[in-house]
């Protein structure tokens, strides 16, 4: 069975005992997904912080350094 078949057939399992899914938790296979904030890149070995995190760290860092 392929992952694809795989989350199919539990989402017709889900819809079967009435049980709904969010789209947005719903995570296909890819090679990066983010995760607790952080984004995980499987392929790569990574594990970053999105830019607008990134971004906003950096503002704060700056802010401390004045």
């Amino acid at each position: 069975m392929t992952v694809n078949a795989a989350i199919q057939w539990i989402k017709r399992l889900g819809d079967e005992l009435s049980l709904s899914f969010q789209p947005k938790k719903m995570i296909w296979p890819c090679m990066a997904i983010e995760f607790l904030g952080l984004e995980l890149n499987s392929k790569a070995m990574e594990a970053c912080l999105p830019a607008d995190k990134l971004d906003y760290l950096r503002d704060l860092l700056e802010t401390w350094e004045s």
